[in-house]
């Protein structure tokens, strides 16, 4: 039996179907899919100005402008990883992504430990300073040359804001205490954050730079992404989820499209990754596209085309979004997996604004006031749609995007408000109730109480007790 649903206009709005755009017009049935194909593509071809995958926004210091009549009190900044080589390369194709020769940033990188906490004993300036590997022919998932520069890039944006614009940080590293940096454990997570501090706090060359510490956490209990083995009850709901008569439908569509890339790509497409999902299949080609390569063809002749990159595009999207939001399992499901990483998240919050929020009486030299945290699309995706974010913050995470959450204190009453930027736009929401006309905040300036309220309606209630239940 199929889950029952009500199909919202935020739903038809933002979700997509599992149709081709050239089987759209032959589908005779209604599916939760293809009612709302068209209007999902409508929204790509409608944010196409201002949606770019292969490189997101960054903030621009001509266009920021400071919350009027108030003071800046701390800044988290969730990162998601620079350009990088596809999970799975194509057949005989690795040797030809020569994109990951770094070396000639070498001298531009700031000193960046990692080290993984495995608990809050550990001393996170203990760690080793990462090594960037020379690797000219990239591996699976690497950082490329470009991601590295793009995230150089994006450093030197926050560096005009937060220093040169607001001094709100120091413009010289002498201590990093002012910072703290949590990344995944993957290596492009880690290297991203690495550059992004190199743009942030260029070095000086002399050799005596300050190292900035980062840290992340076991993969037994990483939460930064959705993580079966942090939550084991995530897996269960996510098993009912892909069960599901709707899911079962999205996946079984476009099985000739599935079966010519089964021919070109260098997997075991037989693997859960590849039977349960489509997120692989889009990974390989958007690496192409924003590498500009050509389409692939597999050894019978059959090639990528627009229509199947665009597909698969869409699917994406659908996919995060189904799992997310729309079927009865996704708010609990959301709960065990994004809901893990906004309790840090949040605590982190809470920390930040109890300890800098007298700042100017109590100056505190060695509290951090802006934290970091560098992960993948997926630590994005969870966050946006934990806020209930539109139509257009809906929609795949482009490379290197970054979102700001900025507290600020008003001066003449002393309250504290939110202020979220997404890829260098303000974060637009719907309502709680799916209205696209009435958001449940306004992210220019969100009461900091109400916005920390939504949070806990995300975040489990007792992690360690629910998530082995």
């Amino acid at each position: 039996m199929k889950v029952t649903l009500v199909i919202s206009s935020f739903f038809v709005v933002n979700s997509v179907s599992g149709a081709s755009i050239s089987e759209l017009g032959s589908i005779s049935k209604k599916s939760l899919f293809s009612d709302s194909f068209e209007f999902t593509l409508k929204d790509f071809e409608d944010n196409a100005s201002v949606y770019q995958y292969c490189k997101a926004g960054y903030l621009d210091s001509n266009t920021y402008k400071p919350l009027e009549d108030s003071e800046l009190i701390s800044v988290q900044a969730i990162l998601r990883e620079g350009d990088h080589a596809p999970a799975y390369f194509n057949i005989k194709e690795r040797k030809k992504w020569r994109f990951c020769d770094k070396t000639k940033l070498t001298k531009h990188l700031r000193p960046m430990t990692t080290i993984q906490l495995n608990d809050i004993s550990v001393d996170i300036t203990k760690g080793q300073v990462l090594q960037i590997p020379y690797n000219p022919v990239c591996i699976a998932g690497e950082l490329t040359q470009k991601g590295a520069v793009d995230s150089i890039d994006l450093g030197k944006s926050m560096r005009d804001i937060y220093v040169k614009k607001l001094g709100f940080l120091k413009p010289d590293l002498q201590s990093a205490s002012q910072l703290k940096v949590r990344t995944s454990n993957s290596m492009s997570a880690r290297q991203t954050a690495n550059y992004v501090l190199s743009g942030l706090y260029p070095v000086s060359g002399n050799g005596d730079d300050v190292a900035v510490n980062s840290f992340y956490l076991p993969a037994a209990i990483d939460n930064i992404f959705d993580n079966p083995q942090a939550c084991p009850k995530s897996q269960v709901l996510l098993n009912q989820i892909i069960a599901s008569d709707d899911y079962q439908e999205y996946l079984g569509t476009n099985k000739d499209y599935i079966e010519t890339l089964n021919k070109i790509i260098s997997a075991n497409t037989s693997n859960p990754e590849f039977t349960t999902s489509k997120k692989y299949y889009y990974d390989n080609i958007q690496s192409r596209v924003c590498r500009g390569l050509p389409y692939a063809c597999n050894k019978d002749g059959k090639c990528v085309n627009d229509d199947i990159f665009l597909t698969f595009k869409a699917d994406y999207t659908t996919e995060v979004f189904f799992q997310k939001r729309l079927i009865s399992f996704s708010p609990k499901y959301n709960n065990f997996t994004s809901g893990l990483y906004l309790r840090d998240f949040k605590r982190d919050m809470d920390q930040l604004v109890r300890v800098n929020k007298n700042r100017k009486k109590c100056p505190s030299k060695k509290s951090p006031r802006f934290y970091m945290y560098s992960a993948n699309d997926q630590t994005i995706h969870n966050v946006a749609y934990s806020l209930i974010a539109g139509a257009l913050d809906s929609l795949a995470a482009p490379i290197s995007s970054n979102m700001f959450f900025e507290v600020w204190k008003n001066n003449t009453s002393g309250k504290l408000s939110v202020r979220v930027f997404y890829n260098n736009r303000i974060l637009q929401v719907y309502g709680q109730d799916g209205s696209r006309t009435n958001p449940w905040c306004d992210f220019n300036s969100c009461d900091y109480d109400k916005f920390m309220q939504v949070l806990d309606t995300v975040i489990p209630q007792n992690p360690s007790v629910e998530c082995y239940a």
